[in-house]
């Protein structure tokens, strides 16, 4: 049996250390007088052949709380248990129980008390295969509550954290609001000079925004959609150069929509642009420079 572990894990530290929770917890070892010994003969695929396997084995054996650890990962990376019962919908005692269960199996660590507790899971691969276990409808049913809770109940943490709603909205499919709270996003980066993050954010929006006009031109953002052109336009400034590409683009983009919005479907003759006046590098908040200087 050790000899098997040891094979298959090829010496990496936490594939060792869970294939052999997976083993102990499958029943095939019991204790005795010298250790451990198999309890009967080795059946065959008794020891899962990866590290994923076997996080998957050891949950479908906690199914009774394995939706606990399946709602867990995609809350928050570290995740407080107020937004934790808001989702999970279990009474108090059953909600802590479970994660009593999953702390007990290691695959969870706590800090803190409940209701003040926060958790993290041990390792992102354990997160990542409860995660995949779930259906796709289930994962977009559970990206909508948490992104409903964080908008509702924790209203404070959404405006603090408007990239987590975004994200959860936009893996429920829910196009058009993520639109507006990857915006919040990226707006929020810009004031932070996090230009790069902010470049990101935007730029999500912008493809859901595209996205959304292809299927549903009524739907799809209108003014809004010349505030994210802007405001990528300046976020590139900053990261690539008011002479660059992808920033001309942006502005580009700006003025195609702007055209659409007034009526005018003829594009406007290309011109030289004047260099932009920008703020210098230390400045608190970006200035938001007209579009029209990038025509």
């Amino acid at each position: 049996m050790t000899a098997q572990i040891v094979a298959k894990t090829d010496g990496v530290p936490l594939f060792v250390e869970e294939l052999t929770k997976a083993v102990l917890e499958g029943g095939l070892l019991v204790a005795g007088p010298q250790g451990w010994r198999l309890d009967r003969p080795l059946p065959p695929f008794a020891i899962p052949a990866t590290l994923q396997d076997s996080l998957a084995a050891r949950l479908d054996r906690l199914a009774p709380v394995k939706e606990i650890a399946q709602i867990g990962p995609r809350s928050a990376a570290n995740c407080a248990y107020p937004l934790l019962r808001a989702v999970a919908g279990r009474d108090e005692p059953v909600l802590r129980a479970a994660l009593a269960q999953l702390e007990e199996a290691e695959l969870l660590f706590r800090s803190g008390t409940p209701p003040d507790a926060r958790y993290t899971f041990k390792h992102a691969l354990v997160q990542d295969t409860a995660y995949e276990t779930l259906l796709k409808s289930r994962r977009q049913i559970l990206h909508r509550q948490i992104a409903d809770a964080l908008r509702g109940e924790f209203a404070a943490v959404a405006v603090a954290e408007a990239e987590l709603v975004a994200h959860h909205l936009t893996q429920a499919g829910l196009d058009e609001p993520a639109i507006e709270w990857w915006g919040k996003a990226g707006d929020q980066a810009l004031c932070r000079s996090a230009f790069k993050e902010a470049a990101a954010h935007l730029g999500k929006a912008i493809e859901l925004a595209d996205k959304l006009a292809a299927t549903a031109p009524s739907a799809a953002p209108g003014s809004n959609r010349l505030h994210l052109q802007t405001s990528l336009g300046n976020a590139l400034i900053w990261t690539k150069g008011h002479q660059a590409a992808e920033t001309s683009a942006a502005f580009y983009e700006f003025d195609r929509h702007a055209r659409r919005a007034r009526g005018v479907t003829r594009p406007r003759a290309r011109r030289s642009r004047s260099k932009p006046v920008v703020p210098p590098p230390d400045s608190a908040r970006p200035t938001q420079f007209s579009a029209s200087s990038h025509r």
